[in-house]
């Protein structure tokens, strides 16, 4: 009897989430920049709490949904150049084989980031707090996994 599993990556599983809290955290810095209190006290009022966890958890499906893709072709490109190095390494060269995954996305990030004003902060946004912070935490599961 054969059982067909879905088999997924780490990235795949945890990636589109973490992804999704990155930019909700980034975005609720950005909104309460200014005044850092108004966020604090927007948090013990029940008719903005309760709205913000439904909105929450909606936001992570769609991420989900969204980030899926991305997720699963960087989880392919990593298990296929470090797979059979995984087993040896050590923590920090599965760091920096996150890293150096994350990196294979800088020719597509500089292209779509040229359609705005501001490319640079967009690009250094998308690579360096969005992209390599995902690699590098779905790369260290993903070699905990297999040890």
């Amino acid at each position: 009897m054969n059982k067909n599993k879905f088999v997924t990556t780490t990235f795949t599983r945890y990636g589109p989430i973490i992804g999704t809290l990155i930019i909700v955290i980034s975005f609720h810095i950005l909104i309460y920049l200014d005044h850092p209190a108004r966020f604090l006290q927007s948090l013990i009022t029940p008719s903005v709490v309760i709205p913000m966890c439904i909105l929450m958890l909606i936001t992570i499906v769609v991420g989900y949904i969204i980030g899926y893709i991305p997720a699963y072709i960087t989880g392919e490109l990593f298990l296929h150049i470090f797979k059979n190095k995984l087993a040896n390494a050590n923590l920090y060269q599965v760091i920096a084989y996150g890293c150096f995954t994350s990196f294979l996305w800088i020719p597509l990030l500089l292209i779509f980031s040229q359609f705005s004003h501001e490319w640079l902060l967009i690009f250094l946004y998308l690579q360096f707090v969005f992209i390599l912070p995902i690699t590098v935490i779905c790369a260290v599961i993903e070699w905990r996994q297999l040890k």
